[in-house]
């Protein structure tokens, strides 16, 4: 079984129920959540939006490889109402969305093809994904830099806000199963 990383975040709509609906999306297909981050409201990155997003880190376990795994992310992007301005490409110019769900790590191997490179090549400049990481495992090491999570943060170029979310839409933080 894999232990993968996702960070899933939303800015359109109902932001947490689109959050919850990628969750059970996943558990529905071989993705079974083990435990969640918590939920941290922030600052758009890379464009500018009304709207804040809701951002966090599930830590699943599946039997799917890579390839497949990112498969049925983008399916699950595409049943939320995700849309992609660039067709074919995981590298869109950034917009709000209603869904976008990323593979930071996959156990902890170091992964490249034509549209998936894992771990995913910008955690160490977002804070939006590097705070929710904190609180799942500031002592994990990158496979790339051979950098803790802990020491990326508190690299972290990104001035960008980031606040804890309070929410009780989400059962935060889900414990190991």
């Amino acid at each position: 079984m894999n232990r993968v990383l996702l960070s899933i975040g939303s800015n359109v709509g109902d932001r947490m129920m689109f959050i919850n609906r990628a969750l059970q999306f996943l558990d529905e297909n071989n993705v079974q959540t083990v435990r969640t981050s918590p939920v941290y409201e922030t600052a758009p990155w890379g464009f500018e939006a009304e709207t804040p997003f809701l951002n966090m880190v599930a830590d699943v376990k599946t039997p799917l490889n890579p390839e497949t795994l990112l498969t049925l992310i983008t399916h699950a992007e595409i049943i939320l109402g995700r849309i992609r301005h660039e067709s074919g490409t995981r590298h869109n110019t950034y917009t709000s969305r209603t869904i976008d769900i990323d593979i930071l790590f996959f156990n902890h191997e170091i992964y490249q093809s034509t549209h998936l490179t894992i771990p995913h090549p910008r955690i160490a400049e977002r804070r939006f994904v590097l705070e929710p990481l904190l609180d799942l495992c500031p002592d994990m090491v990158h496979p790339r830099s051979n950098v803790t999570i802990e020491a990326l943060h508190a690299a972290c170029p990104d001035q960008g806000w980031v606040a804890l979310y309070k929410t009780k839409d989400l059962k935060q933080p889900v414990q190991e199963k």
